[in-house]
């Protein structure tokens, strides 16, 4: 009996604590990752992203004043550009074009990474009006 509760947590020890990940893993290409090791940054963080929404951003002089949260996703690739821009839910057309518009205009970010490989990774982000 005692033997095969010996036998049993070393297999179990052996399980948890041996995990192995070869170092020729190769992540896909086409992959859309949501949660990484290393997330993607902002160049300068994320003060410099604040900053970089406050400064671009043009409130919508047409219309009525608007008042609320746009949430935008976009994919950041794994050259650090930005690709597939929508708003997730928005205001008003004219508000999430202006969004829209203004992640047109980011640099390129620091990529997000797994197990120390590049990947596409998605990001989203509430844009703030009237506030």
């Amino acid at each position: 009996m005692k033997s095969i509760l010996y036998i049993y947590f070393l297999f179990a020890g052996l399980i948890s604590f041996g995990q192995y990940y070869p170092s020729d893993i190769q992540v896909p290409d086409t992959a859309v990752y949501y949660v990484c090791d290393e997330n993607p940054e902002f160049p300068g963080g994320e003060f410099e992203l604040m900053k970089f929404l406050k400064d671009s951003l043009q409130y919508p002089i047409d219309g009525p004043c608007i008042q609320g949260v746009v949430y935008a996703t976009f994919i950041i690739e794994r050259n650090g550009s930005i690709t597939n821009i929508r708003c997730v839910r928005g205001l008003s057309e004219d508000a999430d074009k202006e969004c829209i518009k203004v992640i047109k205009k980011m640099p390129k970010w620091k990529p997000g990474k797994v197990k120390g490989f590049e990947v596409r990774t998605q990001f989203t982000i509430p844009i703030r009006f009237g506030v």
